[in-house]
């Protein structure tokens, strides 16, 4: 099992690269010149790694995308903000905290245009959605079957600092370890991120906007020298490296800063978390005596209430728990134990979200076909 987890792994490092330098080749050998080529290779780069992995999990490890935390749900409200604040606050804190020169860049509107689409296109959205589904989609998914969720989850950030050794002076054991400390904080923040929403997709809106908004794309630029055109550039004035981070390819994400907004997200999960399970604490486990007397229900009946993303609905575990039992969801929207929806439960638990007047009007059908009282003392565990 372990040296299958391996093969499979080493499958996806070879899969990402492959598709990247494939989608390279095929996009600026069709128009080389066209200025929005990026938008092409950007496409095809997402969509030929998907095929790959959906016809490598269904084919040869005959398991379904949905888990490998690829399905529902959609990026949530509160990680859609933090994605926004945090990289926003790390520039502000090197604007105001550190002694350094602002300047505009004199670039043309054809370089404008190429700066937008490397910084949006290549290092925002490809950068984020590959890397995302690769190490905190397949890779978590395989090692959390393997070895667990915490080795996981340590394992599958330590790879993905690994996979940016590119640009680095390797002969510096100063600089390898400190970008490994720091890619793997970010690391285990998104893949906490991945664990809890179930889904993928909250850690690609936060890696893609960090990639954009902190200081690394060509937008707003912030590095000890500027050494590629910018739109607006900030250079600091410091030889420190816990400050500076390193040049090449991880550049800011190795400094304190950096660090400290991922671990600021690693806390809000733990938080989360507690939180959570101080709430499911709260409801008490049935006796033995009142789970005698629980109401069966058939499984036509059990489905009505899958999928609806509110703490007082009732989910229907189908795989994990005891048939014809009723658990309470929790606010969650998945299953806390498959951590997925199939896809009528996932496109529902969408549309409630996006339509809070119809999420109400369900809630109450919902409730009352619920007799019995004693199911509320059920939580998921």
């Amino acid at each position: 099992m372990k040296i299958k987890c391996t093969f499979h792994i080493a499958i996806a490092f070879i899969l990402i690269q492959l598709t990247d330098e494939f989608s390279i080749a095929f996009a600026y050998g069709i128009c080389e010149k066209n200025p929005y080529v990026r938008i092409l290779y950007v496409t095809f780069a997402i969509l030929s790694l998907l095929t790959m992995i959906y016809l490598y999990t269904k084919y040869i490890i005959r398991i379904q995308m949905q888990d490998l935390f690829l399905g529902m749900p959609l990026p949530k409200k509160k990680w859609c903000i933090t994605a926004v604040l945090m990289p926003v606050l790390i520039c502000l804190f090197y604007i105001f905290f550190t002694k350094g020169t602002f300047e505009k860049g004199n670039l043309t509107y054809k370089e404008i245009i190429d700066v937008v689409t490397i910084s949006i296109l290549s290092s925002g959205i490809k950068a984020a959605v590959t890397e995302e589904i690769v190490f905190r989609g397949m890779i978590l998914r395989l090692l959390q079957n393997t070895f667990g969720k915490k080795c996981a989850v340590f394992v599958s950030s330590f790879l993905f600092a690994v996979y940016h050794f590119e640009g680095i002076d390797t002969s510096d054991i100063k600089k390898v370890i400190m970008m490994i400390i720091s890619v793997e904080i970010a690391g285990i923040a998104l893949a906490l991120v991945t664990e809890q929403t179930g889904s993928i997709w909250s850690s690609v809106m936060i890696h893609c906007l960090y990639n954009i908004l902190s200081g690394e794309s060509q937008i707003f630029h912030i590095d000890v020298a500027q050494n590629f055109p910018a739109i607006w550039m900030y250079t600091v004035n410091s030889k420190n490296m816990l400050l500076t981070g390193i040049n090449g390819s991880v550049g800011f994400t190795a400094s304190i800063p950096t660090m400290a907004g991922f671990t600021g997200i690693i806390l809000m999960v733990i938080y989360d978390e507690k939180k959570k399970n101080w709430h499911f604490s709260s409801y008490g486990e049935l006796s033995s005596e009142e789970d005698s007397h629980a109401p069966a229900f058939s499984d036509r009946d059990s489905h009505r209430f899958s999928g609806w993303a509110d703490s007082d609905c009732f989910h229907y575990h189908n795989d994990h728990c005891e048939p014809q039992r009723f658990k309470r969801c929790g606010g969650s929207g998945y299953c806390r134990k498959s951590h997925q929806l199939p896809f009528p439960g996932a496109f529902l638990h969408a549309f409630l979200r996006l339509c809070p007047w119809r999420a109400e009007f369900w809630r109450r059908k919902a409730g009352t076909r619920q007799k019995d009282a004693s199911l509320r003392h059920l939580a998921c565990g």
